[in-house]
């Protein structure tokens, strides 16, 4: 009696047992060398390659499991066929006996192909004594179980199959997912929204007085293009320049009925009356004013009665899309 503990690869259920795969099914090899191959041959012709190939004559007519008993690298190839065939002589012909389920062994036997692998000999070209396949432990459940198992794992492995062919548009759908992931998380909305947090307009004012005390301190200096993103009353978002009161002071006057607003904003002028200053005003800040006026005149307009004040006399607003003043606002 031969002491085997130590092989036994995991524990069964119950009602299960092992068995040597010599003992349950008839191993033997093909006959035919590999230029045995026939183009449109009538009968399928196994070889140790992945391809099958055809050939004019059959030696077994069976439900089989061949197993290619020698490859490069050591990646043994497995076919699962019924009926008429013919093999390589390095191919084995495995058939199982009866009461057992042939597609369950098949399966089993795959499932030892990475530690065929590493048993397998040879130098260039890697290959398997019979006896590493006739003393493989198969687990050996009852009929119906077989069958069953033998069910489930096609079912599975289809899907795998299904997977792989469709690793492309998968591959393309973790990135849209990873994506959407960033999307939805950037939009708020993978976290609960908790009213009792500090709002984040709080935290943008602490890094602009931050900012400012380090503009005083001589630690930094001042971005003249710096701006602030805000809500307007109509809830959409609008963009002014953070430091926009100052510069908007030091070019209007009290007395003042025309103010010449050089905001760099196009190529032509518009007029306006000056009774829609305070409106144009919260417009211009806002960054949509320009939609909201339809009287245009050309640009030079703008630079022949400019200088003669004609636009003062006129009591009018003049907008420009043109740079055409040394500071934003400029009295004229």
């Amino acid at each position: 009696m031969k002491y085997i503990e130590d092989e036994i690869p995991f524990e069964l259920p119950e009602g299960w047992a092992w068995a040597r795969l010599g003992n349950i099914t008839d191993i033997t090899t093909g006959r035919l060398d590999a230029n045995a191959q026939v183009e449109d041959g009538v009968y399928p012709f196994f070889t140790c390659g992945e391809e099958v190939l055809q050939t004019d004559t059959f030696a077994f007519d069976c439900d089989a499991v061949l197993l290619g008993g020698n490859n490069a690298v050591g990646d043994f190839k497995m076919h699962r066929f019924s009926g008429k065939f013919n093999a390589y002589q390095r191919v084995y012909v495995i058939t199982a006996y009866a009461l057992l389920d042939t597609d369950y062994i098949y399966n089993h036997i795959q499932y030892y192909l990475p530690m065929l692998k590493e048993m397998s000999i040879g130098s260039q070209t890697r290959y398997l004594k019979l006896g590493m396949v006739t003393e493989l432990l198969i687990s050996i459940p009852p009929l119906n179980t077989q069958k069953f198992l033998s069910n489930k794992i096609k079912e599975l492995l289809n899907y795998c199959d299904e997977i792989e062919a469709n690793k492309s548009s998968l591959n393309d759908l973790l990135i849209n997912t990873k994506s959407k992931i960033l999307d939805l998380a950037i939009r708020g909305q993978l976290v609960p929204q908790d009213p009792n947090d500090e709002p984040a307009s709080v935290l943008l004012e602490r890094i602009r007085a931050e900012k400012e005390e380090l503009i005083k301190q001589g630690k930094l200096k001042r971005d003249k293009k710096e701006s602030v993103i805000f809500k307007g009353e109509d809830n959409s978002y609008y963009l002014k320049p953070e430091n926009w009161w100052s510069r908007w002071k030091t070019g209007l006057s009290r007395n003042s009925l025309t103010v010449g607003v050089c905001a760099a904003l196009g190529n032509y002028v518009t007029t306006v009356t000056v009774q829609m200053l305070i409106p144009l005003i919260s417009l211009i800040l806002r960054g949509y004013w320009i939609l909201r006026i339809s009287k245009k005149i050309p640009v030079s307009f703008y630079k022949k009665y400019a200088k003669m004040n004609a636009m003062q006399e006129a009591q009018s607003i003049v907008f420009t899309k043109v740079r055409c003043c040394t500071a934003n606002f400029a009295l004229i």
